[in-house]
């Protein structure tokens, strides 16, 4: 990471918070700041979309097919990767 990086995402982290309480403002300006990765700032809707509240996994067995699916998909992924199947 770059000098000048470290300071970028310092100012982007400062300017999220002063901007918590105002979750609009808080993407709008997100988005901005990224400039050409404003690609990004997608992840800004589903995080200012949160309430608190707990999603719509209930119980231990959603919960663990998750923990078990991301790992087994990115094993899959370095699969196809390795194998040139794409």
């Amino acid at each position: 990471m770059s000098f000048l990086s470290v300071y970028f995402l310092l100012a982007l982290f400062m300017l999220l918070y002063f901007l918590r309480h105002n979750h609009i403002y808080q993407a709008a300006a997100g988005c901005c700041f990224l400039g050409m990765r404003w690609i990004t700032g997608l992840a800004f809707i589903p995080i200012n979309l949160y309430n608190g509240k707990r999603g719509f996994i209930r119980g231990s067995v959603g919960k663990y097919l998750f923990y078990f699916f991301y790992p087994v998909h990115m094993f899959v992924i370095y699969l196809i990767k390795y194998f040139n199947l794409l």
